[in-house]
């Protein structure tokens, strides 16, 4: 961040990908006001929050994130929970934040990190390891260096926010924020919520998209990308890998949303969701008794599958789909 210069180099790779995502956005508000629909917002907050705190080693049940935001108690006892439902309270602000501001930042790690915070918007007073479980990655700048690297990086964004398109002037940020640290508990939360309010701020349907769950499905990738630059002294790797996750998870919501606009529902569908309430949890066995179904086989033909394949339902445990304790949620 020397001179306040852009510390990267612009390539091929990244301006075909921040075209692709400028296009992909363009087809999806064809489709689809996202901010009007309340229940997908919701959902994309909820699998965020999830996927982040995974990503930091904090595993959660499925569902356990919709029980708490729902008012429903935790499957047990965890301290977590008031983080859960600050984290969501936070994201109905996300456009309102003013992306340029270090003390709106301070204010939004308090926030999402209750259980951590000893004093507000305190920076770390001793060195850190970046560690992965049991894997370290880097050791952070001394602690006295990091309130000076922060508010040069935050000095260098307010002169080029107009100069360096957003995909790009955010995801510089988030990578030497990530370095810096500057934080005992919840960087990486942090430096993942602010990239999704610097591009909320350009685009608000940001606020609506699950940035962070597409992120927590490369994590190893994640971190060894963030490791990279750290010791090239370059964010360009994490440039690239960020605008890679960001065309793929625009391409997954477009694809979704033609889906559900070219493919009219079936009856078994409809009666599907109308015995589904948003964000919760249900067995199989549960939907169904409601539909009031003997076979399994024509529960997963003719109503399960069709709603995953449009969007309409998710399972909690996508990568089992066979568990014998998958839950199923509408979207």
């Amino acid at each position: 961040m020397n001179d306040r210069q852009p510390p990267f180099h612009i390539t091929n790779q990244m301006l075909l990908l921040t075209a692709s995502i400028s296009e992909k956005l363009g087809t999806i508000s064809l489709f689809s006001d996202l901010s009007s629909k309340p229940h997908l917002q919701n959902s994309s907050r909820i699998q965020n929050i999830q996927a982040s705190l995974l990503m930091e080693g904090v595993y959660l049940p499925p569902g356990e994130a919709d029980r708490i935001i729902g008012g429903q108690p935790p499957s047990y006892p965890n301290q977590y929970q008031k983080e859960i439902i600050s984290t969501y309270d936070a994201y109905r602000t996300l456009t309102q934040i003013d992306p340029f501001s270090l003390s709106a930042l301070k204010r939004l790690h308090d926030q999402i990190t209750p259980a951590f915070t000893g004093r507000p918007s305190w920076f770390r007073q001793n060195e850190i390891d970046v560690m992965q479980g049991d894997h370290f990655y880097f050791r952070a700048p001394p602690a006295l260096l990091v309130s000076g690297l922060l508010i040069e990086l935050f000095d260098w964004m307010k002169i080029n926010q107009n100069d360096i398109h957003p995909l790009i002037l955010s995801s510089v940020f988030h990578c030497e924020f990530f370095q810096i640290q500057p934080f005992m508990k919840g960087n990486g939360r942090t430096a993942r919520l602010w990239q999704t309010v610097m591009l909320s701020h350009w685009r608000p349907v940001f606020s609506c998209l699950p940035f962070e769950s597409c992120l927590q499905k490369d994590d190893a990738g994640y971190y060894r990308v963030l490791a990279r630059c750290h010791a090239s002294g370059s964010p360009d790797a994490f440039i690239s890998f960020i605008l890679t996750q960001l065309d793929r998870m625009l391409g997954e919501a477009a694809e979704s949303l033609r889906n559900r606009d070219r493919e009219p529902l079936s009856r078994y569908v409809r009666k599907l969701l109308s015995v589904m309430e948003y964000h919760v949890p249900y067995t199989a066995n549960t939907l169904m008794s409601r539909l009031k179904l003997k076979s399994r086989e024509t529960f997963r033909k003719n109503y399960i599958n069709p709603a995953i394949a449009l969007g309409l339902v998710s399972m909690t445990l996508p990568d089992r789909p066979q568990s014998r304790n998958q839950q199923y949620i509408r979207l």
